[in-house]
């Protein structure tokens, strides 16, 4: 036995009780009623796979699952019926192509070399041909061929290859692409212009797609990983040629692991379907394929909201909530001055996201994991004076149970707390990080300061290209990403984006900006639900920008708790009056 021969598979298949019907075979390892088997060939050995059963292997693994002996003793038994090969010389590289007088005279050569018949001539432009011969197992050769000189030369053109029907692609507005000359001739019967290329899946680069620029085109490509590459392919030079491109999903046709357009026909007509049928058929299915271009992104994205894949991110912050959107691929700017209370904010809405199973991680450039551990484990329990050391030494009890209270959220929560305070930071450590966390599977990340990251080039280059990275990331994954930033200044009279340090590339390509802004206590006409009212608060937060919400220029009232170090919502602010200083 040969596991690099087709005969010796399908003898084995044969004694094993299988039924071949064409290319497709019933199963002899179940009871197949539907051929749901087939031979086929990778890296030059041949394998039977079933769908149903998932049964399959080579000649070896046949002969083992026919014979129920194990596979181990027939490899054995091979090896010692094997004749030793001979050694044979390397092939000739550079070989000739073959030249013949006539078209028979090539059909002659076929038919000693292969046996079996020639199933179709295929001629493109250009005195060019395919020859389609089907061997004796089912198995197909393809050869192609030069008319010159009154002779036949087995050899493809010289330089790009021309499409297939190429004459009848000028006055068409739709061609239908398919892979593989007979696909193509067997729809064009249904009144269709088609075209494909020469060459086998792997070769669409080589052909002059020109022809096509500009106009609809549909590709139908085989249900198989081969024919969905070649399907992209085809796609890229298309739309590089400014063709409008749309694809078919064999999938979606109930075409099976393999199949083709030519099954799908021969499945109408074995269901009885006549020849207008058939056509109408064909009609729905070509205007059912998907469009690849931009219409088609913005339909995937109105799918995505509909099946809530696009839900903005919640802070739990009413107000806040209503006036920005925080959506899945979006890059959002948390700024203020020092001791506006941003990175505890931050703190506060990760511990939030982490209770209502949201996976978020968070990059602490400054201290160690204990430190931001240590303001969670406040917050949680409402107690500022868990983070002082004294307090703590002269009640170690109480600090105690506050921690084995809290254990399980802790032991969680700084799970997704990363600090490296042993090593210097750099923009690109910040980068890796966050492609990393997108790749595990995190909805959000935090990354406080990002001012923080040393940078290794000019600081107007290297942070232009530091938040550019972050977008794309954002973008590409649907990360929500959050950037911790100081101002450019010790002292900032107006929150602006063009306050921000880092420069201008921060506020181009952030999503959405806010400023924690630190004051004395003062009193602001707010509006809340339904009505207005007067508040006092000590924080208030500017939305700088929101691209998808309707919130820029907004401020919200704020109040900071020393005593338990988080921050509640009080309500938008009116512009109508002036705040009351109670500094």
């Amino acid at each position: 036995m040969n596991r690099n021969t087709e005969a010796d598979l399908r003898a084995e298949l044969t004694a094993a009780g299988a039924v071949f019907k064409g290319a497709k075979i019933l199963c002899p390892f179940h009871e197949d009623k539907t051929p749901s088997g087939g031979i086929y060939e990778k890296a030059g050995v041949y394998r039977f796979k079933c769908q149903a059963c998932g049964a399959g292997g080579d000649v070896f693994d046949i002969r083992s699952l026919r014979t129920g002996r194990p596979l181990t003793e027939i490899l054995k038994d091979n090896a010692q019926d094997k004749p030793q090969a001979k050694q044979r010389p390397a092939p000739h590289t550079n070989t000739p192509p073959k030249v013949f007088d006539s078209l028979q005279a090539i059909y002659d050569s076929l038919q000693r070399w292969y046996g079996g018949k020639l199933e179709a001539l295929h001629q493109y432009p250009d005195a060019f041909f395919m020859v389609r011969w089907r061997k004796p197992d089912g198995k197909k050769e393809m050869r192609p061929l030069i008319h010159r000189d009154e002779k036949y030369i087995m050899t493809f053109p010289e330089g790009i290859r021309p499409l297939y029907h190429r004459p009848d692609l000028n006055k068409a507005e739709t061609v239908i692409f398919f892979e593989g000359e007979l696909k193509a001739d067997i729809v064009k019967q249904y009144g269709f212009t088609v075209t494909t290329t020469s060459g086998g899946c792997k070769a669409a680069d080589k052909t002059d797609l020109r022809p096509l620029a500009g106009k609809r085109v549909i590709i139908w490509p085989d249900n198989d990983d081969p024919g969905r590459k070649y399907a992209e392919t085809v796609k890229r030079i298309l739309e590089g040629l400014g063709a409008s491109v749309k694809i078919i999903d064999p999938a979606a046709l109930d075409l099976a692991e393999g199949e083709d357009a030519a099954d799908y026909i021969q499945q109408l007509k074995n269901a009885g379907y006549s020849e207008l049928e058939i056509k109408q058929n064909l009609d729905r299915v070509f205007s059912q394929a998907h469009s690849t271009g931009p219409g088609a992104e913005l339909q995937t994205h109105l799918a995505d909201i509909s099946a809530g894949r696009m839900e903005p991110l919640e802070t739990g912050f009413s107000q806040l909530d209503d006036l920005l959107q925080i959506l899945p691929g979006s890059l959002n700017l948390v700024c203020g001055g020092p001791g506006a209370s941003k990175s505890l904010l931050m703190l506060q809405l990760a511990a939030l996201w982490h209770k209502a199973g949201i996976k978020t991680a968070v990059f602490e450039i400054e201290k160690d994991r204990v430190f931001h551990l240590r303001r969670a484990l406040a917050q949680q329990a409402g107690l500022s004076l868990l983070t002082n050391n004294r307090w703590t030494r002269n009640n170690a009890e109480q600090a105690k149970a506050a921690a084995v209270q809290h254990c399980d959220f802790l032991d969680s929560f700084g799970r997704s707390i990363y600090a490296f305070p042993e090593k210097i930071i750099y923009q690109k450590d910040v980068i890796e990080w966050t492609q990393a966390r997108a790749d595990a599977g995190c909805r959000a990340v935090i990354i406080d300061p990002a001012t923080k990251a040393e940078r290794q080039a000019d600081p107007w280059k290297a942070d232009g290209e530091f938040v550019q990275k972050l977008s794309q990331i954002a973008t590409l994954t649907r990360l929500i990403i959050f950037i911790v930033l100081h101002p450019s200044k010790s002292i900032v009279s107006m929150p602006d984006l063009s306050a921000i340090a880092g420069g201008a590339a921060y506020g181009r390509f952030a999503d959405n900006a806010i400023w924690l802004e630190n004051h004395d206590t003062k009193e602001s006409e707010i509006h809340f639900g339904t009505g207005t009212t007067s508040a006092r608060h000590n924080r208030t937060i500017w939305i700088l920008k929101s691209r998808d919400g309707s919130g820029t220029g907004a401020r919200i009232a704020f109040d900071f708790s020393a005593g338990s170090l988080t921050l509640s919502e009080l309500g938008r602010i009116q512009k109508t009056k002036k705040a009351k200083s109670y500094g």
